[in-house]
């Protein structure tokens, strides 16, 4: 065979393997409401909303490029392998920061086979975190969690994670989050697109029932785009070139 004829045969069946890997999983819910605790309802121990909006981030893109979450049906698993990666990240106030998250993001990717481009943009780094930043985002095809942060009844700061599912240019923002009900189904807020203010439906008071809205400012950004199977080195492309050639002699003799 000639050299030019095995490199064209490397590059086809490396197209056909990436065109594989970017088909979604039928039947696949497009909103990933993922709760506290396990399967069981027993609480896990290094769970936290940042683990749990990360954990909604992966599945998300798993619609757009299957493989990235091995078997998705299985959340348990998904969460020990982000609880894992996040474990050492955690911060002092049990939660991530979005420099960790991307850190987690990036190490599960390239543990999983993929590479992406994985970045966060705070206001306080002294980039600029506008809604209009995160609409470009969102339309460009990135996933996103964003970190909002308000005051508990104490004064206290609290933060929190939701991970996005939908936004437009007059504020309408949709995102799941771990502490509402019912499981399964986005919540729906109108953002101040000059400050990035707006009410979250809940207090982070136990004592207070019914909870009374919280205001929370959008602080920060981490965006995933570009998410693909990452391309094997020439001995790897050798091998798959010769295993295409074996599946193609098996099809030919069938």
């Amino acid at each position: 065979m000639k050299r030019s004829h095995l490199y064209q045969l490397l590059a086809s069946t490396f197209l056909f393997l990436l065109i594989g890997s970017i088909t979604s999983p039928c039947g696949a819910s497009l909103i990933n409401d993922l709760k506290w605790d396990d399967s069981k309802g027993n609480k896990r121990d290094n769970e936290n909303c940042g683990t749990i909006a990360m954990s909604s981030l992966l599945l998300q893109w798993n619609h757009s490029v299957n493989g990235v979450v091995k078997n998705p049906a299985n959340i348990d698993a998904l969460k020990t392998a982000v609880e894992n990666l996040c474990k050492p990240q955690v911060g002092t106030e049990n939660n991530l920061t979005d420099e960790k998250m991307t850190e987690a993001i990036k190490a599960y990717l390239k543990a999983h086979g993929f590479t992406g481009t994985v970045a966060y943009c705070p206001m306080y780094a002294g980039e600029s975190l506008t809604w209009d930043w995160l609409k470009k985002e969102w339309e460009d095809g990135e996933k996103l969690n964003i970190l909002v942060k308000g005051k508990d009844g104490d004064g206290n700061d609290v933060t929190h994670w939701l991970t996005v599912t939908s936004l437009d240019a007059n504020g309408n923002l949709s995102v799941t989050d771990p502490n509402t009900k019912p499981a399964g189904s986005a919540d729906n807020y109108t953002v101040n697109t000059t400050n990035m203010g707006f009410n979250l439906s809940y207090d982070f008071d136990p004592e207070t029932d019914p909870d009374e809205p919280l205001p929370v400012t959008i602080v920060s950004a981490v965006k995933v785009s570009d998410v693909i199977a990452a391309v094997p080195e020439p001995t790897s492309l050798l091998l798959l070139g010769l295993g295409g050639m074996a599946m193609l002699n098996r099809r030919k003799a069938c």
